[in-house]
């Protein structure tokens, strides 16, 4: 029913239910029931008796229905209810496809189906397992019990990720969330796209979509906090900041005054933040160290201070209090980012199956330095905030970790450069000072005399390159 009302809300030229979403989704459900009656008559044929070998056999039998590839750039493909119009052939032979989520979902909705039947009760072990970026099914905690059904190759589907695979950010360095049956169905609730197809991006969202969202996961952390896990946790404090903001919009627009008192009173408390806070202590609670192992959670409460900040900066700048209120945001921000985030990139080593987490982290630091920015045209004291700067150090010092075997982005290291170039020297000197006694990188270790001065050149050199011990004579001058 979800897939069903999402699509009836977001599509340019949406589907025709037939009758109803009610009748729609009988008829999906008798479409669904065929299929899964099939599969067991084809388990039995074949003589399938190995659960990893079951599971295989039931995403080749989605995968044959497909048009050949999934794409994390189509919208409303990750619903069973989207693989039943396929089978009712209500799209087109390029159109019948399913995102990531979308073959997973299905996958697993039939296996718990089939599991139903005493010869497959085995089936009953696999769980939906998430981690920031990607979903599989398991039977357990270990490597050896992740199923992977995504891959379009035919060949290693069923089989467990590499070792290597396992340690990355793709699958959370081995820590990404077990789901129980509740847990699945809140990241179904959570995996709602509001977004309104149209031939160009318009950014419109389906305020129906997004207000149904709001609702189920307000009740599943009222009624079952049990089944909330960190990802969800941030969607539903991402829907309550968009309400927030509505709210300091209407006040601003009518009482300038007002709305600056009632920022400063709050002082960050919202509604939004304390849930942007949970999510966090869930997503470290039991984990090695005291950060876990998932970055969102940091980069979502972090990018929600600086939005919050740069909205005071801009609509309450000349109001008494509003740039300190502002730099208090901002320094929260960057102490976050700096100490915990940082800890989390550190457990990793970029690798091309990370490309979310390389936008993400681009995005992250480009609003920071703006931040920054931003608030020097309010404030004289930044000159001087040597607390402020190391942060931003020590998330630069978490970056350089992560992408320790590889030259450094040219044009973050601009941005850094840039912001820091805004504090005096000797803050400068003495936040480097401090980063270096905790420092991981090797390229950090390295410069760590040269942020006082702030000369680019010989940064550029040192972080243009990937980190090496000893940089000896260097042939490869860096990207310009």
């Amino acid at each position: 029913m979800l897939g069903l009302y999402e699509v009836a809300h977001t599509a340019k030229q949406p589907l025709e239910p037939s009758g109803s979403l009610q009748g729609d989704q009988q008829a999906c459900q008798d479409t669904f029931d065929t299929f899964v009656d099939q599969l067991r008559q084809d388990l039995h044929s074949k003589g399938r008796s190995d659960t990893r070998a079951k599971v295989k056999l039931v995403a080749d039998a989605i995968w044959a229905k497909l048009s050949g590839v999934f794409s994390k750039e189509v919208l409303h493909a990750q619903h069973v209810s989207v693989f039943c119009h396929i089978l009712q052939g209500k799209y087109g032979k390029g159109k019948r496809q399913l995102d990531c989520a979308g073959v997973v979902t299905t996958t697993l909705a039939a296996v718990q189906r089939l599991a139903t039947h005493e010869e497959h009760a085995d089936l009953c072990r696999c769980r939906l397992q998430v981690s920031e970026d990607h979903c599989w099914i398991s039977t357990g905690p270990a490597r050896e019990d992740a199923i992977e059904v995504t891959t379009d190759t035919a060949a290693k589907r069923g089989l467990a990720p590499s070792a290597e695979a396992w340690a990355g950010w793709l699958y959370n360095g081995g820590h990404a969330i077990m789901c129980s049956p509740q847990m699945a169905v809140t990241a179904l609730v959570a995996s709602l796209n509001p977004a309104i197809v149209a031939r160009q991006n318009t950014g419109t969202d389906s305020a129906e979509v997004q207000e149904l969202q709001k609702q189920l996961l307000e009740m599943i952390h009222r009624d079952f906090p049990q089944a909330m896990y960190p990802a969800a946790i941030c969607a539903l404090a991402d829907l309550k900041e968009i309400d927030e903001q509505d709210a300091l919009n209407r006040l601003i627009e009518r009482d300038t005054e007002e709305a600056a008192t009632t920022l400063s009173q709050d002082n960050g408390l919202s509604s939004a933040k304390s849930l942007f806070t949970e999510a966090i202590e869930r997503a470290s609670a039991g984990e090695e160290g005291a950060c876990g192992y998932q970055w969102y959670v940091y980069s979502y409460q972090a990018g929600y201070l600086l939005r919050r900040a740069a909205f005071m900066l801009e609509k309450l700048g000349t109001q008494p209090g509003a740039s300190e209120q502002a730099m208090h945001l901002i320094r929260e921000a960057a102490a976050l980012l700096g100490s915990r985030g940082s800890a989390v990139l550190q457990k990793y080593r970029y690798c091309s199956a990370d490309g979310e987490l390389y936008k993400d982290v681009e995005g992250v630091l480009e609003g920071l330095c703006n931040a920054i920015s931003l608030l020097h045209g309010h404030l004289d004291q930044l000159l001087q905030d040597t607390a402020l700067a190391q942060g931003l150090l020590q998330f630069w010092d978490g970056i350089c970790c992560l992408l320790s075997a590889q030259a450094k982005p040219n044009h973050w290291l601009q941005q850094q450069l840039k912001a820091l170039k805004l504090f005096e020297p000797e803050a400068r000197s003495a936040a480097a000072g401090h980063v270096l006694e905790t420092s991981s990188s090797i390229a950090m270790r390295k410069t760590a005399g040269m942020w006082g001065a702030l000369k680019p050149a010989p940064l550029r050199m040192i972080f243009g390159m990937g980190d090496v011990e000893d940089l000896g004579r260097q042939v490869k001058r860096p990207k310009r």
